[in-house]
């Protein structure tokens, strides 16, 4: 035991739901994951998804990153209103980054307003287009706590040396605790 915590054989590694696990995308549908068997032989996974958790369903309406009061809010579009659906998911994140404190690291849906790490479209009402790209509502609160875990999205995953370091990187920060 370290840090009064118990350490298990393999990391525990957050990853997004919707990556081979469940169909839980606002379009109802799931991601193939051609990895993920491999990435379960390396690491104890624990499939999250913010938006589930905080009550929209799938399918729902898709849900957009927006620049609010100098804030980053999600929302969706609904009879020609915002729906902010941000006061829901940031709880939802905190607890899960709280709760699995002992994680080595996480693998991120990219582009997803509420996980993605850096390419997330964001837009700034009313207007309608892009304004630029930015990480997720959950980067945001992980970096609000001060976490230091790797995290990877699944499309650097899938290159061969992002994807080494990646592993590498997990196995060192679990085995350095």
């Amino acid at each position: 035991m370290k840090n009064n915590l118990i350490i298990q054989d393999k990391p525990l590694v957050l990853i997004s739901r919707c990556l081979g696990f469940k169909a839980c995308r606002y379009d109802g549908t799931i991601i193939e994951f051609e990895q993920l068997e491999e990435l379960k032989e390396q690491f104890n996974l624990k499939p999250i998804c913010p938006e589930v958790a905080a009550g929209m369903g799938a399918p729902r309406p898709p849900i957009k990153l927006i620049a609010l009061n100098n804030k980053k809010e999600i929302g969706y579009i609904f009879n020609s209103r915002w729906q902010l659906k941000t006061k829901k998911l940031r709880p939802i994140i905190r607890k899960y980054l709280r709760k699995y404190n002992q994680a080595a690291g996480m693998i991120l849906k990219e582009k997803s307003p509420s996980c993605g790490i850096k390419e997330c479209k964001y837009y700034r009402p009313p207007a309608k287009e892009v304004k630029g790209r930015t990480g997720g509502i959950l980067i945001e609160e992980y970096n609000k706590l001060n976490l230091d875990w790797p995290i990877i999205d699944e499309i650097s995953l899938q290159m061969p040396d992002s994807k080494k370091k990646f592993i590498t990187d997990v196995k060192n920060y679990h085995n350095n605790r």
